[in-house]
């Protein structure tokens, strides 16, 4: 994959593994579909709601199985 850097004025060369890392999601069990402060997702969207969050955000979230429903990004 080849780049511009913000601010650095030339192209350089790299690699997706060099720009981002790719994690598996971890299950999360104890959701509901009406409350709570944080959104959880599945692999084909929204969910559902927890108090207790898995991951600091914010993150892309890819889908990795189910049918194909867009990349979603949360801040």
């Amino acid at each position: 994959m080849t780049g511009k850097g913000v601010g650095m004025g030339e192209w350089r060369n790299s690699t997706w593994g060099e720009e981002i890392s790719l994690e598996y999601g971890k299950s999360l069990r104890d959701y509901n579909t009406g409350s709570g402060k944080y959104r959880v997702y599945g692999s084909n969207g929204p969910i559902g709601w927890t108090t207790h969050p898995l991951a600091k955000g914010p993150g892309v979230i890819l889908g990795r199985k189910g049918a194909y429903r867009g990349i979603q990004y949360r801040g």
